[in-house]
C-alpha cells in the first residue's frame, strides 16, 4: 500500500483504531485513515493543513479517542523557522493554521500529544541565541497556545523532543542534551493541571543516562502516571528507568541487554509494558507486568539485520513488533509478528524487496486492542509505504459449566468480542469431540464421557487487499474451556442438596411483538415495559423462566452469505458471483437481563452498544444464565425504516 511523495511524515492512532498520517508534499497534509478502512490517498485526497504556497518540514500529529486532530510543522516566517499548528475537532474540517512558537526566536523539531480532556501540548526546539533549548506550550482544542515554558536551558545543544500524555493529563517531555558527560536522555514531567517544571541550575532536566544517538530514546506513559524510558547507551546496552506513577522524576536506571539498534517500549492503559531491539539477526522482546521488573528476552529470527524495532502492546497485553533492514544478500523488506496475551509469538512474516527502507524512518501506531499501523520513507521516489497488522476480535472468558452429562445439552457463551477495524465474521466452536457450532452462544450433548477441551475462535476480515502471504484473509483468536462428562448413570448419584444447587434454568415461550419495528434513535437497549409509556419504536419481548436468574440476549444481523467448505461466511465483493448462498449471522452485540421466575417481558428499543439498528433482518437469540445452561432460542424480527 504505496503512499507517494512523503520524505518526512508523523502517525498517531487512536484507542477506537482511527489513525493520522502527516507529510511534507506540496505543503503539510495530513491523510486520515477510519478503523475501518484505508488512508485517504496523501496525493489526491491528503488534507492540506499549512497555508497555501507555504512548505513545512518535520511534521507530527496526534489524534485523540474522539477524533480530534493536532497537526504541526516547522516553517519559514519572515527571517526565522516557526512552529504552526491546525487543528480539525471530530467531525470537522481543520481551522487556518496559527503560530504556536514566539516569531522573535528560531524553532524547529516539533512534537505534540492530546489529552482525553481536550488539552494539546506542543513542544520544540528553540535557538535562546546560545543554545538549542526545549520549549512547551499547550491549549485547549481551538483555543489560543500559552506562552511557552523552557524546559531546558544553556549549557548544552538540546535535540528531538518528545511528549506523550495520559487521558488524566499528565505528561512527559523528554530530549537529548549535549553536555560535559556526553549526550544524556532528559526529561520534564508535569502532573494534571500543573506546569512543567524549569530547569535547574546547569540547564537540565531530570537526566536519565548517557544515550549513544540522536531520536534514539523511546519514553512512554500509561493512564495510572507510570512512565517508562528505554535507550541505547554509547557502550551499545539497552537501558530503561521507570517513572512512579505520579513521581516527578524518574528511577534507577537498570540495563536490559545488548543490541545492535535502536530501541522501542510501549505501555497499555492497565501499565503491562513493552519492549523490543534489535539483536543481530533478529529481534529481542521483553515485556512486564504493571509495576515489574522486565521477564526474560524472548528471541524473534529475521531475515534481515535489523536496524530498529519498534513495539506495541493492547488492553489485554497482545504484543506486536515491526522492524525493517537488510539481508546478508542485499535485498530490503519489512517484517512483523505477534503474540497474543496469554500465547507466543507468531513466526515472523513480511513484505520482501522492493524500495529500499530509509534507516530509521519506521514509525508505528496502535489503537487500545494492539492493531498496529507502521509507516516508512522509501528510495522510490521518496514514497512512503505502509502495513497493517489486525490484532482480530479479543476475546473474553467462556461462559459454561465445568461439568456435564453424557446426553444432557450443555451451553456455552462468550460476550461479543471487541473488534474495532473490521466487523466480527464468524465466532465458531470447538466442541473436542468433533462437532461444531457457530455463535456467540450454543449448546452441545456429548455422547461420550470424557474430558473436553472446548475451543471457540472469533474471527474478523482483512480488507488490506495486499500480500496474502502477509495478510491473511482472516484473522482469528481463541479462547478454551475444560469440561468433564460424566456417564449418565453418574447423575443420580449427585445428593440432593447439590441437585437443588445445580438445578437447571430453563428458558422457554420467547416472543417479541410486534416482529417488524422502527428502532429507536436514542436512549438505551432495553427498558421496564412498564416503563414503554406510548413508544411508537421497538417490540416488546416475552419469555419464561422456570427459575429466576439472568437472560443473555444476542442481537444477530441476517445478510447476504457465501457457503464455503461447509461454512457460511459473510458476502465479500470477491465471492458475490461463486458459491452457494446461505444466510449469515453477524453478531452485533448483547445485553443481560435479570429475571424472576415464571413469565418476564421488556421493551426492546431497537438499539445496541449505544448503536440503532440499521433497517434489515435479524435474530434474537436468547439463553439462560446458570450453573447449568440450556438450549438457546431465538426468533426473529424486522427492522424498518423510519
Amino acid at each position: 500500500m504505496p503512499y507517494s511523495y512523503g520524505a518526512q511524515h508523523g502517525l498517531a492512532m487512536n484507542g477506537s483504531g482511527e489513525a493520522a498520517l502527516i507529510f511534507g508534499f506540496n505543503g503539510v497534509r495530513v491523510s486520515l485513515r477510519p478503523s475501518d478502512g484505508y488512508f485517504e490517498d496523501p496525493e489526491w485526497g491528503g488534507v492540506r493543513v499549512s497555508a497555501e504556497g507555504v512548505e513545512g518540514s518535520t511534521p507530527a500529529v496526534a489524534i485523540d479517542d474522539r477524533g480530534d486532530v493536532v497537526a504541526v510543522w516547522q516553517q519559514y516566517t519572515g527571517p526565522h523557522k516557526q512552529i504552526y499548528e491546525a487543528t480539525r475537532q471530530a467531525g470537522g474540517s481543520f481551522g487556518a493554521p496559527q503560530p504556536v512558537s514566539p516569531g522573535a526566536k528560531e524553532a524547529s523539531a516539533p512534537s505534540v500529544a492530546i489529552n482525553a480532556r481536550g488539552e494539546a501540548t506542543v513542544t520544540w526546539l528553540s535557538n535562546d541565541g546560545t543554545n538549542d533549548v526545549v520549549e512547551a506550550a499547550t491549549a485547549t482544542l481551538g483555543g489560543t497556545f500559552s506562552s511557552p515554558a523552557g524546559l531546558s536551558g544553556n549549557g548544552g545543544n538540546a535535540s528531538d523532543p518528545q511528549v506523550v500524555t495520559n487521558s488524566a493529563g499528565e505528561s512527559i517531555v523528554s530530549w537529548e542534551r549535549n553536555s560535559t558527560e556526553g549526550l544524556q536522555l532528559e526529561a520534564a514531567v508535569c502532573q494534571a493541571g500543573m506546569s512543567f517544571p524549569p530547569p535547574d541550575a546547569y540547564g537540565d532536566g531530570d537526566m536519565l543516562g548517557e544515550t549513544a544517538a540522536v531520536g534514539a530514546p523511546h519514553v512512554v506513559l500509561d493512564e495510572a502516571g507510570e512512565g517508562l524510558a528505554v535507550w541505547k547507551s554509547p557502550s551499545g546496552a539497552v537501558r530503561s528507568a521507570r517513572l512512579p506513577a505520579h513521581a516527578s522524576s524518574f528511577g534507577p536506571t537498570v540495563t536490559l541487554a545488548s543490541a545492535t539498534g535502536l530501541p522501542s517500549a510501549a505501555m497499555n492503559g492497565s501499565g503491562q509494558a513493552v519492549a523490543g531491539w534489535p539483536s543481530g539477526h533478529g529481534v529481542q522482546v521483553v515485556s512486564a507486568a504493571p509495576g515489574a521488573s522486565f521477564g526474560a528476552a524472548v528471541e524473534l529470527p529475521s531475515y534481515f539485520a535489523p536496524a530498529a524495532a519498534q513495539v506495541t502492546i493492547g488492553a489485554t497485553g497482545d504484543t506486536a513488533v515491526e522492524w525493517e533492514g537488510m539481508s546478508e544478500g542485499g535485498s530490503f523488506g519489512r517484517e512483523g509478528s505477534y503474540r497474543p496475551p496469554t500465547g507466543a509469538f507468531a513466526k515472523p512474516t513480511g513484505l520482501y524487496g522492493g524500495c529500499v527502507p530509509e534507516e530509521g524512518s519506521l514509525v508505528v501506531a496502535s489503537d487500545s486492542v494492539g492493531d498496529m499501523v507502521g509507516v516508512w520513507d522509501t528510495s522510490c521516489l521518496n514514497d512512503m509505504e505502509s502495513m497493517l497488522y489486525d490484532a482480530g476480535p479479543q476475546l473474553g472468558a467462556i461462559s459454561a459449566p465445568t461439568n456435564g452429562v453424557v446426553g444432557q445439552s450443555v451451553a456455552f457463551s462468550i460476550a461479543s468480542p471487541p473488534s474495532i477495524w473490521t466487523p466480527l465474521q464468524l465466532v465458531t466452536w470447538n466442541f473436542g469431540d468433533g462437532a461444531t457450532a457457530n455463535g456467540l452462544a450454543v449448546s452441545h450433548a456429548y455422547a461420550s464421557p470424557g474430558t473436553y477441551q472446548v475451543t471457540v475462535t472469533a474471527t474478523d476480515t482483512q480488507h488490506t487487499g495486499l500480500n496474502p502471504a502477509f495478510f491473511p484473509e482472516y484473522v482469528g483468536n481463541s479462547q478454551s474451556q475444560m469440561v468433564v462428562v460424566s456417564p449418565a448413570s453418574a447423575a443420580s448419584s449427585v445428593d440432593s442438596s447439590a441437585a437443588s444447587n445445580n438445578a437447571t434454568e430453563s428458558l422457554s415461550a420467547l416472543r417479541i411483538s410486534p416482529s417488524s419495528f422502527v428502532a429507536a434513535s436514542a436512549g438505551p437497549a432495553a427498558i421496564a415495559t412498564s416503563h414503554r409509556g406510548n413508544h411508537r419504536t421497538g417490540a416488546t419481548v416475552r419469555f419464561k423462566l422456570n427459575l429466576p436468574g439472568r437472560v443473555i440476549f444476542i442481537i444477530d444481523h441476517a445478510v447476504a452469505g457465501t457457503r464455503n467448505a461447509g461454512k457460511c461466511l459473510a458476502q465479500a465483493p470477491s465471492t458475490r458471483r461463486h458459491g452457494r448462498r446461505c444466510v449469515f449471522l453477524r453478531s452485533l452485540g448483547h445485553l443481560t437481563r435479570s429475571s424472576r421466575e415464571g413469565a418476564s417481558s421488556f421493551h426492546f428499543t431497537g438499539r445496541i452498544d449505544n448503536r440503532k439498528l440499521t433497517p434489515g433482518r435479524y435474530v434474537l437469540v436468547a439463553t439462560a444464565e446458570g450453573a447449568h445452561q440450556t438450549v438457546a432460542q431465538q426468533v426473529a424480527f424486522r427492522v424498518l425504516s423510519d
